[in-house]
């Protein structure tokens, strides 16, 4: 996985080892406590067993909940949290899955990997222009004030797709783009050529191969567009593409 920023201050990483300590002294608390009640219930009685469990269980949520009060007593109130602001959930392909703690965090960290977000929906748009209007409107000597742009034309869209290095970038910037385009004969040139390059390289994989393999290829892409996580202006236009195409590659009646 390329590494992604993760935009934390020095007093955040203190307040976190410090929850994260109390954490793993639970956890080492817990792990002692079944091991010596399961030695003691063998040995001895099931009931000295129970009542060593049982000990290790306060003593547990003891040192858990002064460990994250002293966390939390670390924090400012512009802290996410007094743990992680950001969890890890997984990744399937090229995509990874985070979860956060606060909203402005969610924005803060978006706004620092923008070029790696990966189908990107209204309410994670939606809140990254709020921040950005939020701190063009109250300055903060971490981020200094910039000056809004004016909205592009479709010319600037359409060259700023056309230099987009990845799927994902250009899926990103095409997002963006249906958010400010409302003309619909712009938004039609928008996704024709976000179509075009999306199914360009499948036609030249496919490029010369015999009928039946074509056909097939074809079918899988037209099943991969339907699961897809895309626009359904992007989708309607690229299934009408590929449905022709499949079309093409079937014997005359």
């Amino acid at each position: 996985m390329r590494e992604l920023l993760f935009p934390y201050c020095s007093r955040c990483v203190g307040h976190v080892r410090i929850w994260e300590t109390g954490s793993m002294a639970s956890s080492v608390i817990m792990l002692t406590g079944i091991s010596g009640g399961i030695v003691i219930a063998l040995s001895q009685t099931a009931l000295g067993g129970l009542l060593v469990f049982g000990a290790a269980l306060v003593a547990a949520v003891i040192v858990t909940s002064i460990m994250q009060s002293r966390a939390r007593s670390h924090c400012l109130p512009s802290c996410a949290s007094g743990a992680k602001a950001v969890v890890f959930y997984g990744w399937s392909g090229s995509t990874n899955t985070f979860a956060f703690e606060s909203a402005a965090y969610t924005a803060r960290f978006a706004e620092q990997n923008a070029t790696k977000l990966a189908s990107v929906d209204p309410g994670l748009r939606h809140l990254l222009e709020a921040h950005k209007v939020a701190r063009l409107q109250v300055p903060t000597p971490a981020s200094a004030t910039r000056t809004v742009p004016p909205p592009r034309d479709l010319k600037q869209w359409l060259a700023h797709l056309d230099h987009q290095p990845t799927r994902v970038s250009r899926r990103i910037a095409f997002g963006r783009a249906l958010d400010v385009v409302s003309d619909p004969d712009e938004r039609a040139t928008l996704v024709h050529v976000v179509c075009s390059a999306e199914l360009a390289p499948i036609f030249a994989r496919i490029d010369g191969v015999a009928s039946s393999t074509r056909r097939r290829e074809l079918q899988r892409a037209l099943s991969d567009v339907r699961a897809d996580n895309i626009p359904e202006e992007l989708r309607e236009a690229e299934l009408v593409d590929l449905d022709r195409r499949i079309r093409s590659t079937l014997p005359p009646m």
